[in-house]
């Protein structure tokens, strides 16, 4: 049964099933090399570092390199088979896991990209280990196309610029041009500029128009275009951040119902209610743009997942037990988690954690 706090608006979901969304799975090879990069950006070197790396591998112990090269031929080592890979100008000889021998990239002497992770030497073997690879041209080409979307929107926000020094247009329209370049540049495939539906896969189109009209039981004040926006964001971010979508949906329904304008009491904003600082935090520009709000709320509960052992793939069903600790962070702080050691004594996260569970449970067809 639903708790008594639940809206009208809410109860409509009481008889809907939503489809599970599995479209990570199904990434390309591409698409995998480039999430990982962007994953390691942290602790990603600049690949002028590599003679430095080489020369005191202690100093850059845990650094990752992404590099471009031919692989002219493998040699074995007491520790394996290292990979001789020609750069431009240098080589590097990489270690290289005896299940990643015998990957096409790396032996038809084609350029390739490489993601290798830098570790102290044994023996005076290599200090550089293989962690991916994958054809350098595809790679390539969407790097391109990022680097050409980032130049766009610098011209756009130079062209702003200029309007507003000239008095032109509201600075909403400005911010609205701005969530569209972010949303766009988050784009792992390099989809082609222009609605945001194109960043979707397949798998995923599939789902699209049961997931749509979920949400428009909820709210059937959003207009067309809203609606596509959220059910894509909901989608997009989702499988980006390998989460499932259904649980997305549950907690934007306990947070707002779906209400773009939704304000609490204490200045939390928007589908995902964030507060303030959550939203300057992570550069949000308008935390009432549904694009924005749900991309930052998805990071936020993934952060928690994984905080609390989730290393969950898209389309996996979240237990009972990790939604308490995630839903009970984003509602309470990770903090009063920590200090309680679970779910904190607040009246008020308790209902919330009960009615993300049930909604979460009806959404996936569970009997609750």
């Amino acid at each position: 049964m639903f708790p008594k706090q639940l809206s009208a608006g809410a109860a409509i979901v009481a008889a809907l099933t939503l489809p599970m969304a599995c479209a990570h799975a199904a990434k390309s090879p591409t698409a995998l090399y480039i999430q990982a990069v962007t994953d390691d950006a942290n602790s990603l070197a600049a690949n002028g570092e590599l003679e430095l790396a080489q020369a005191s591998p202690s100093s850059y112990t845990g650094k990752h390199f992404d590099i471009e090269g031919r692989v002219a031929g493998f040699v074995s080592t007491d520790t394996g088979k290292t990979a001789l890979v020609t750069l431009s100008g240098s080589s590097v000889a990489v270690q290289v896991p005896p299940a990643m021998c015998s990957e096409d990239c790396l032996n038809n002497g084609e350029n390739t990209r490489l993601l290798i992770s830098v570790h102290p030497s044994k023996n005076n073997g290599s200090c550089f280990s293989l962690v991916m690879a994958t054809p350098a041209g595809p790679v390539d080409a969407v790097d391109a196309a990022r680097r050409a979307q980032e130049q766009s929107r610098s011209e756009a926000l130079a062209e702003r610029a200029a309007e507003l020094r000239l008095g032109g247009s509201t600075s909403r329209s400005w911010n609205s041009r701005a969530s569209r370049a972010d949303y766009q540049s988050t784009n792992v495939e390099g989809m082609p500029l222009g609605s945001p539906i194109t960043s979707l896969p397949p798998s995923l189109l599939r789902v699209y128009p049961q997931y749509r009209s979920a949400i428009h039981g909820l709210n059937k004040s959003l207009s067309n275009s809203d609606l596509d926006k959220i059910t894509t964001s909901v989608l997009y971010y989702s499988n980006l951040k390998r989460l499932d979508p259904r649980l997305v949906i549950a907690m934007i329904i306990a947070e707002s119902n779906f209400n773009l304008r939704s304000t609490s009491h204490t200045g939390a904003m928007g589908l995902g209610q964030l507060m303030p600082q959550t939203a300057s935090g992570l550069g949000i520009s308008n935390p009432y743009d549904p694009v924005q709000n749900i991309g930052a709320a998805v990071h936020i509960l993934r952060g928690h997942l994984d905080e609390y052992g989730g290393a969950m793939n898209v389309g996996d069903i979240v237990p009972d037990g990790q939604i308490a600790l995630i839903m009970s962070a984003y509602n309470a702080g990770p903090g009063a988690v920590r200090k309680y050691h679970g779910v904190p004594p607040f009246l008020e996260t308790q209902r919330y954690v009960a009615k993300v569970t049930a909604l979460y449970h009806k959404l996936c067809g569970a009997n609750s």
